[in-house]
């Protein structure tokens, strides 16, 4: 638990510094661009990527349903009556964005 604690409150402390660690404020840029910089916007809210930065992104997801409900009609089966079952699935996806122009 504390150690919980510790890394969301130093996620925090790091986002709060972010545009004073990437140098932004220091150039001359509009104040709407403090938050990204000169970056170009990628397909995942809320990020940007500059000239020569690599972005990676890996991401897993677990689902576990003890009382799903399906109907067989769904499956292309003729029986229309509804019924429980497990599901469990895994979802893994990395996402990759360079600008290196």
């Amino acid at each position: 638990m504390k150690s919980n604690i510790f890394l969301i409150t130093s996620e925090i402390i790091i986002m709060a510094l972010m545009p004073y660690l990437n140098g932004s404020l220091a150039q001359n840029i509009p104040e709407y661009l403090y938050d990204r910089g000169t970056g170009t916007p990628t397909s995942q809210f809320g990020t940007y990527v500059r000239k020569g930065e690599l972005l990676i992104y890996p991401f897993y997801e677990y689902y576990n349903d003890k009382d799903f409900e399906y109907e067989p009609l769904d499956f292309g089966y003729s029986s229309t009556k509804e019924l429980r079952g497990n599901y469990r699935a895994h979802e893994g996806l990395i996402f990759f964005r360079i600008w290196y122009f």
